[in-house]
């Protein structure tokens, strides 16, 4: 099993709201970092619970993590490893409300353009509350 290190996050404050997230957002967070590193990509967690205009508000839920894709006009995953990535966690981690736990997109901007890819990982209000003893 992969060590999760502070070079796993953008900012420093990462690894606390990291610490201090669900249990389950922390278990399937690894399970992310663990593959991604398997397949010779550093992940990077850009997001735990930070707002940005116009989300939906899970991130102050405490409820979901972005990851890195696009940095720069460059993607750090393949549209294959986005793929397995995405079939892997969704696989693995079946929501039963419809959505799934880990999509790949772009936030629309005001003007029309589009932020960069990432990863995006939500899970369900009803296990939100599931801890680490």
């Amino acid at each position: 099993m992969m060590v999760v290190s502070e070079k796993n996050f953008k900012k420093p404050e990462l690894v606390f709201e990291y610490n201090s997230c669900p249990m389950m957002l922390q278990i399937i967070i690894d399970d992310f970092f663990e593959i991604s590193h398997i397949l010779g990509v550093k992940a990077v967690c850009v997001r735990i619970y930070g707002k940005h205009p116009g989300d939906s508000g899970v991130h102050k839920d405490e409820r979901a993590s972005d990851f890195r894709d696009e940095y720069i006009g460059s993607h750090l995953y393949s549209q294959e490893q986005v793929d397995f990535i995405l079939k892997y966690i969704n696989s693995k981690y079946k929501r039963t409300d419809g959505y799934k736990v880990l999509i790949h997109h772009k936030f629309k901007n005001k003007d029309g353009s589009f932020g960069p890819a990432h990863f995006h990982m939500q899970i369900p209000r009803d296990i939100k509350n599931l801890r680490r003893l």
